[in-house]
């Protein structure tokens, strides 16, 4: 689903960020392998930031590089060290648990998918479950 979610967010023109705790060297040729790194203008990884996640720090670079404000973001997050950092850095949270991830831990997320993706779940019905006045 994560191709989908992209072509909704091109076509409402909104900016995307990937936030990784993980090293550039691990992040971008796993980008590049599933085809999504020429789709994300901003990528900030572990490399960037002085502390991992939780702490808000590459959160904060992506705000930063992207010209966004924290109430006008989605953050889309599989863990839950990862939702406690977008929600410190003030940023809604959707939470999409792996098959081999904790669902516990996700509470914080302002919506939990299930283990099954994002498959299925798209942009604007994700928008108005959030916020019904966004999606329109």
């Amino acid at each position: 689903g994560v191709a989908e979610l992209l072509d909704a967010a091109d076509e409402r023109g909104l900016r995307r960020a990937v936030v990784s705790s993980s090293a550039r060297s691990w992040v971008e040729p796993h980008l590049v392998r599933l085809g999504l790194l020429d789709r994300i203008p901003v990528v900030v990884t572990g490399d960037d930031v002085p502390a991992p996640k939780p702490a808000p720090y590459g959160y904060a670079a992506a705000l930063a590089a992207t010209g966004v404000l924290a109430g006008e973001v989605l953050a889309f997050e599989d863990s839950p060290t990862g939702v406690r950092a977008a929600r410190s850095a003030g940023l809604r949270c959707v939470a999409v648990p792996s098959a081999v991830g904790v669902r516990t831990g996700l509470v914080l997320a302002d919506l939990v998918l299930d283990v099954d993706g994002l498959a299925g779940h798209p942009l604007d019905a994700l928008l108005s479950t959030l916020d019904p006045a966004v999606a329109a």
